[in-house]
């Protein structure tokens, strides 16, 4: 597979995600090259050679500030998805705005579509190392089921 046209273009951390450095959990110590292999597998070497760059270049305080929004936005989403909120009520619809925002900074700024964003809540659910970050499957697959509700409702 060449660069995913899903992702097109996108730079940066798409997700948090569970073990081995995909979400650097904790503090900054994250390894942003664990998943190289993957990614410029998936997004090509430039994407990669991006993203890293990005990632050093936030410094210590920004990557462990990061961290603590990224933490906080999933904590967020596990007890949502525990409380059994409607993935399309007025709560989880917020949740799912701070998500695209969450998105935003963490991809640099890039526009968060709707393709983008449905395709990284199925990336949620089909990984399991994504799975922790919102709990379970059943979790990840809440936080998938809000993002397409608000990519349809908010995106193009």
């Amino acid at each position: 597979m060449a660069e995913n046209e899903e992702f097109d273009g996108v730079s940066g951390p798409v997700g948090s995600g569970g073990p081995d450095g995909f979400g650097g959990r904790g503090d900054s110590g994250f390894d942003d090259g664990v998943h190289r292999d993957e990614v410029e597998w998936l997004w090509g070497a430039q994407a990669y050679a991006d993203s890293a760059a990005w990632w050093r270049g936030l410094g210590e305080e920004g990557r462990r500030a990061l961290q603590a929004d990224t933490e906080a936005l999933d904590e967020t989403w596990q007890d949502a998805a525990a409380r059994g909120i409607p993935v399309g009520g007025d709560e989880a619809q917020r949740l799912a705005g701070r998500h695209v925002r969450w998105l935003e900074a963490a991809t640099e700024g890039h526009e968060v579509g709707a393709a983008y964003l449905t395709g990284l809540g199925d990336m949620y659910v089909a990984d399991e190392r994504f799975w922790p970050s919102y709990g379970d499957v059943a979790g990840a697959a809440f936080v998938r089921d809000a993002l397409a509700v608000y990519a349809e409702r908010n995106l193009r």
